[in-house]
């Protein structure tokens, strides 16, 4: 089910590509939890998504203290812009 209104969706506006993607897994594997945390955070930060739901992912991320966790966070947000309702 695809809940993106908009003809362009976020991730193709953030350019949140396969490439990226292999990176974040890549920073997940070698950062310490407070590095990734910082990583995630701005990386939400700097997307086109709306306050608020930038608002809730950050506060979701930095509830957590466990990378696994923060990842799956953070690609959930990224492919919730995708329209994919995760």
């Amino acid at each position: 089910m695809k809940t993106q209104k908009s003809s362009e969706s976020r991730v193709h506006k953030d350019g949140f590509t396969k490439e990226k993607e292999a990176a974040l897994y890549e920073n997940f594997k070698c950062m310490t939890v407070t590095e990734f945390q910082k990583h995630s955070i701005q990386l939400v930060l700097d997307s086109s998504g709306s306050e608020e739901k930038k608002a809730m992912f950050i506060r979701k991320i930095r509830e957590t203290g466990k990378k696994d966790e923060m990842l799956v966070k953070l690609v959930n947000y990224f492919y919730a812009g995708m329209g994919l309702g995760v």
